[in-house]
């Protein structure tokens, strides 16, 4: 057992580390400090031994959490998806795959797996509990273990994100609307109305009634309730930002190049700019020996801070920066939209991308910064296409 920043390591299954979470701890001990009095004061005979079965009591939770999720985990990977975590979390659990399940019928029975594993539990530990001597501490915690799993296949089933009910709203819509994202969006505006409702709920309810939970049971009701809503408020711009990855295009935010012969000057890029052109490129250089991997981009304000009397003589060179290999986007051979784009940008670390023809010509180049804005707002309608 390692600690880390999210949590308590606890090993791996398959690669995907295993992690209880500090949210969950603190669950746990909130557990422990509401189930001890009432254990003790529902059986006096218990005396400190209370804590002990609340103790038993957070391990029957913490067990059948991690089952859930590695029923989530197992049907996830049936469908194509391997999972990359498992976390025990503040609202339950959460099991975090390297892609996500790219069919709605998956989605949902990888949603469905971890209630059902809980029902399964729950039959389990009640036809244990029927053979246990009544009134002792193994068949109170498996009255427990039993009831427990019932409600967390119930609270799991509740309609909205992060919860696995939430995935079948976003799976129907989804389904519907042929848009995943939409149907996250509209699963995370149900777990944000969830989770206010049982923050208000667990306030409201005592005021309004004669019921007086203790201040335990109030804060963890109100805990619970924030980790939903911060669950949901991250997959609504989780899905707000795939909408946006998914409607990027090569086409739409390329800038269309002047292409340039490898020893040309100063003065050749500048005639080129003041002619229309927004990017200048220099063909890579082919001569004895030497071969670049791939073309140099013009830095169109270098070009204007050398002296107007030098221009003519200074190659362009100078005031270009040649893009390593990885810089290169094939058109035809790479990814050329959506997200598949991004995860392809992202493995270099450039300013600029060159656009390239299955023929190696080169059409333009894509900045990042253009791509990052698009994704921080809406991308652009789409202006030309991109040639073959």
């Amino acid at each position: 057992m390692t600690g880390t920043s999210a949590g308590l390591r606890l090993g791996s299954l398959g690669g995907a580390p295993i992690v209880v979470g500090w949210a969950w701890l603190l669950i746990g001990a909130a557990v422990l400090v509401i189930f001890g009095p009432s254990l003790q004061r529902a059986d006096p005979s218990l005396g400190w031994a209370a804590y002990a079965v609340a103790g038993g009591y957070v391990l029957v939770l913490a067990v059948s959490v991690l089952i859930h999720e590695l029923a989530h985990a197992a049907v996830g990977a049936a469908h194509g998806s391997r999972p990359e975590a498992i976390e025990l979390s503040g609202w339950g659990g959460h099991t975090q795959f390297v892609r996500a399940v790219d069919r709605p019928l998956g989605s949902v029975l990888t949603a469905l797996a971890g209630p059902a594993a809980n029902l399964v539990l729950a039959g389990l530990a009640h036809a244990a509990g029927t053979l246990a001597a009544p009134g002792t501490v193994t068949a109170l915690l498996l009255s427990m273990a039993a009831t427990a799993n019932l409600l967390l296949a119930a609270f799991n089933v509740l309609p909205g994100l992060p919860l696995d009910g939430g995935r079948m709203i976003e799976s129907a819509v989804w389904a519907a609307t042929g848009s995943r994202p939409r149907g996250t969006v509209a699963a995370g505006w149900a777990g944000r109305v969830l989770a206010t409702g049982l923050v208000l709920g667990g306030i409201a309810v005592p005021l309004l009634t004669d019921a007086r939970p203790g201040l335990g049971v109030v804060a963890l009701t109100v805990l619970v309730g924030v980790s939903l809503y911060r669950g949901a408020d991250a997959a609504i711009a989780s899905a707000r930002w795939q909408d946006r990855a998914a409607r990027i295009t090569v086409g739409d935010l390329m800038l269309p190049a002047v292409l340039l012969a490898p020893d040309a000057t100063v003065a050749d890029a500048e005639a080129a700019l003041r002619t229309g052109g927004t990017a200048v490129v220099l063909e890579p250089a082919v001569g004895e020996g030497t071969t670049t991997a791939a073309p140099a981009v013009v830095d169109v304000q270098a070009v204007r801070r050398v002296p107007q009397a030098r221009r003519a003589l200074t190659p362009a060179t100078a005031v270009a920066a040649a893009l390593p290999a990885s810089a290169v986007l094939r058109l035809g051979t790479d990814p050329e939209s959506g997200p598949d784009l991004i995860d392809r940008l992202a493995a270099t670390d450039t300013a600029v991308w060159a656009v390239v023809r299955t023929d190696g010509r080169v059409l333009g180049i894509l900045p990042r910064a253009a791509v990052l804005n698009a994704l921080e707002h809406s991308p652009p309608r789409h202006r030309r296409r991109t040639p073959k």
